[in-house]
C-alpha cells in the first residue's frame, strides 16, 4: 500500500467521522425540547 493511499483513507476516515458528528449533532437539536 503506497504512502498515498494511506493518506487518502486517513482523509476519507477524518471526514466520515465528521459528517457523522454533524449527523448526530443535528438530530440530538431536533430532539432535545426548546426552552
Amino acid at each position: 500500500m503506497s504512502a498515498s493511499r494511506i493518506l487518502w483513507h486517513k482523509l476519507q476516515y477524518s471526514r466520515n467521522i465528521k459528517v457523522n458528528f454533524i449527523r448526530v449533532s443535528l438530530s440530538v437539536n431536533l430532539h432535545t425540547p426548546k426552552p
